[in-house]
This record gives C-alpha cells, structure tokens and sequence, in this order.
C-alpha cells in the first residue's frame, strides 16, 4: 500500500521543535519512540521537500511566494489535521504514562503556545510558504546550546518584551551583564585547517579577548562529531588558564553521566587552582544517544545520575575530598538543564541555572525554595546565537553554509536525515524572502546590545556568552565579531546599566 504523503515542510519544522521541547521535560523512557519515526518518516519522504529542493537545483532565482502558493493551499488543510493529530496522540501517550491533570494542562499549553507561535510567525510575514516559514532545530545540549527556534524583529525598548516572564523581586538584573565567548572547537572537513594551528589560533584568539575586556570563556562537551567536536573541556580550560590573566573560565557543559564525580572534582580543583580560581563548573545531563552507548550510560536515568553527581562534585570540592584541592571556596557550579523540571532540579540543588528561558524563572526559584536556598540564592547564565557584525545583510549571506553544517550536525544525531547542503538551501530561501537566518541573529552592536538587554531583562543574569565563531567560520569575520562584541557592545551595556 502506498503511503499517503501529507506533511509538509513548516509541519515537519514545527514536528521536529516539539520533538526537541518535548525532550527537554525529561519524559518517560519509550515516550512517542514508534509515533516519532513515523511522523520523521513522513517528513524525509515529503512531496513539498523534494519539490522545493528541485526547484533549486533547476532554477537560479530565488524562491518565491508565488512559485507554490497553489501548493500551499492544497495543503493548508492536511497540515492542522496533521498538527492536531500529534497533540491528541501525545496528550493521549503522557495520560498513559501516568501525567497528572496538572502536568497534562501545563504541556498542552506549552503546546499549542508553540504552534500558535510558529502559526503567527507566517501570518505575519505572510510568505505562506512551505518550505520557509518553519523554525530550525539545533538539539543540542539541554540547556547550555539550545538555538532560539525563531528570529523576531526587536521591539522598542520602550514597549514591553516578549521576553519578558517575571517583575518578581526576586527576578531581578545584576547592574552589569558579563559577556563572554563560547567555544566548541570544530574544524570542518571543509574549511579544514591543520588540528594545532585551529587550538593556537582559539587560544591566541582567547587571549587577545581578555585584553579587550571579555569576561569569560565557556568550552562545551560532546564526542565522536567528525568536525572533531571538544571531547575535553577541562583540558583546554587548562590551556586557557595558561594563556590569560583575569577571564572566567567556564564549561558549559561538562557531561556528568559519563565521568565519575571524583575525576571530575580532582580535574576541576586543579584547573581552579593552576587559573588563580577563575572556574565555574557547569554540569549536563546530555542528549545524545550515541555518546550514552559509547560510555556505557544510562540514558533513562541520566538526570538522576546528573542530580547525585553534582552533589558529590560540589561536597568533594568544598570538604576537603580532593588533594590538592580548589582556590575557590567554593566554586561556582551550573546545572544547564532545560524545562521547568530541570529548571526547579537546579534550584532544589542550589545550583545556578545555565538557561535564559525567562518562562523557566518561575520552577526554578520554586526550586530554590523548596532546597532551603531562598530565592537570593538565584544565579543565571546561557548562551545566545548572536554574531556582530558591521554589515548583518552580507555577513548573514557568508555564514549560511556554516550554520548548515552546525545545525545539521545537531539535527542528524536526533534523526534527522537533511544534510548540510539540504539546510543550506532551506536557509537560502529563508534568507531570500525574510531576510532573516532563522536560529541565528547577525547584528550591528547597537542591535545586539539591545537584544541582549531584552533576553536578560527581569532575570538574575551574571554571565551571557555567544559563540566564538560558527564551525568553518573565515577568520576575519570571527575577529571582527570579537573584537565588536567587547569594544562596542560590552560598553553599550554597562552604560545602560548606569542609567
């Protein structure tokens, strides 16, 4: 029998960011496992994929509207049968799992909040377009890496925030934000420069931030990606340590399933000894499924075992339990969960929370109350996927084909089957009929102040850190982007501070 062939392309966008949000609320083992092939399934074999892409490789002007609307209306419909046809499933798979009428109500919202998002998104660019009106999907780490699923126009900011969640108190903005650079160290096969020269350059790139006046530096953890991925962050957080003077060393985020709590309480004491004590330690649960069979993990469990690793982690540092111990007392620990369970774990542990989902204030001082900590005790941190640069348009153009092999890398250990040069048509299109490169914001330094001040606002945020530079990224647009960030952008935001 053949199989009808209904989904189109903003639905699988929009199916595959459900996946990913739904991931984050650590759900029961087994959870939606056969539905999700079957709805991937569907979208790898969609007609209005193929048709798109077809189009690009026979054509050489840009995708327009009017090129599918027809295609568009036929399949207006199918797609909101299609859509209400995985809430009703999944609401259905979370009522057997035993979810409360709580926990049910809580998701269906968060729920149809998304699609409402996704839905307004394309009525008000009114592209009604199928291959373009969707939202990108990083997936990577549950907090410390998640890409925000769209690029909305900044309001004034005068009016009143999207962003904006909590005026509580308690929520509040420390009068500096500090600004730092997150590295994952890739080196793609095609950009590809030889393995010391791309560490030296990082390393001598590093240093030269400290003297424009960075604060902080954030190295990431996964294993076994081809572009050679950092496996380990405390080793180059050594070499760091070595290179500079005053900048915060930070990992964001080191995966604790996979390493026993005293290797990493001796690592860490001796990187925050040998750096003067500049660590801050940040801990993961991790998502990939790969990396859990290769250390012999368990992925069910990964948010317990992550919860009882940082307690002992943090006990090890601050009694006494690793010779020779940390310069801090203490040192500074992160959890980088996402969702308001994660978020609500780390406030119970204590921990600050890498995550700037202002929808997560609420759970985790919640959380903090509930461990005894107070809501004083409050410390928030993340990364946003901003780059800075003197023209947005022509450096958003130059960048495409990094952010394909970065969002491909992501999406293809959650079962994603596009490649690189797929996503990098789709941002093509995107970027032709948008101007915009959904999941990632290329911005002038007035703009990336003003969007920095937004996504931190009402929220105790001490450290915000954007990617160093996109894996491949040319050389000169990644010091030209360092180079604003510290000497326009960090200046912007300490001068509004004062106001």
């Amino acid at each position: 029998m053949t199989r009808v062939k209904t989904v189109d392309v903003f639905t699988c966008r929009e199916i595959l960011r459900i996946r990913s949000g739904i991931e984050q609320y650590a759900p029961p083992d087994g959870f939606g496992e056969y539905y999700w092939s079957e709805l991937l399934r569907d979208c790898a074999e969609s007609d209005a994929l193929e048709a798109t892409w077809a189009h690009y490789r026979t054509k050489t002007r840009p995708l327009a509207p009017a090129d599918i609307l027809g295609e568009v209306e036929s399949r207006r419909a199918p797609r909101v049968a299609m859509v209400a046809r995985v809430a009703d499933r999944l609401l259905d798979e979370r009522t057997q799992f035993g979810w409360t009428s709580e926990q049910l109500t809580q998701w269906q919202t968060t729920f149809e909040t998304e699609i409402g998002r996704g839905a307004d998104i394309e009525d008000a660019r009114d592209c009604a377009d199928v291959d373009v009106c969707g939202a990108a999907d990083s997936g990577d780490n549950a907090a410390a890496e998640i890409v925000p699923s769209m690029a909305l126009p900044l309001p004034p900011l005068t009016e009143p925030s999207h962003f904006i969640h909590s005026t509580t108190p308690t929520d509040r903005t420390p009068l500096f934000v500090k600004l730092g650079l997150f590295l994952d160290m890739r080196n793609p096969t095609r950009w590809e420069r030889p393995r010391a020269e791309h560490y030296g350059a990082m390393l001598d790139r590093v240093a030269w931030a400290e003297q424009l006046g960075a604060n902080s530096v954030w190295l990431t953890e996964h294993h076994f990606f081809e572009d050679g991925y950092l496996p380990q962050p405390l080793t180059l957080a050594a070499a760091i340590a070595a290179r500079t003077e005053r900048i915060r060393i930070g990992t964001a985020v080191l995966l604790a399933p996979h390493r026993h709590p005293v290797h990493i309480a001796e690592e860490a004491a001796l990187v925050d000894l040998v750096s003067g004590g500049r660590l801050e330690l940040g801990l993961g649960a991790g998502w990939s499924s790969e990396e859990f069979d290769a250390f012999g993990s368990d992925f069910r469990t990964r948010y317990d075992v992550t919860d009882t690793v940082f307690a002992a982690v943090r006990n090890l540092l601050s009694d006494g339990g690793v010779t020779p111990g940390p310069a801090q007392a203490p040192v500074p620990m992160w959890l980088g969960y996402q969702g308001p369970r994660g978020a609500a774990r780390a406030g119970r542990l204590g921990a600050g929370l890498l995550s700037l989902d202002p929808a997560l204030s609420a759970p985790y001082l919640t959380g903090l109350e509930e461990g005894g900590h107070g809501a004083g005790a409050a410390r928030r941190g993340g990364m946003l996927n901003i780059i800075v640069a003197d023209d947005p348009e022509a450096t958003t153009r130059r960048l495409i084909p990094h952010f394909a092999h970065q969002q491909a890398t992501y999406a293809s250990r959650r079962g994603d089957v596009r490649s690189a040069t797929d996503l990098e048509i789709e941002l093509i299109a995107e970027f032709d009929l948008t101007g915009a490169m959904p999941g990632l914001t290329v911005a002038t330094p007035e703009v990336a102040a003003h969007e920095i001040r937004l996504r931190t606002h009402s929220m105790p945020v001490e450290h915000v850190y954007l990617w160093a530079g996109l894996p491949g990224m040319p050389d000169a647009l990644v010091d030209r982007h360092v180079e604003l960030l510290f000497t326009r952008v960090a200046p912007a935001l300490a001068e509004a501070a004062q106001c």
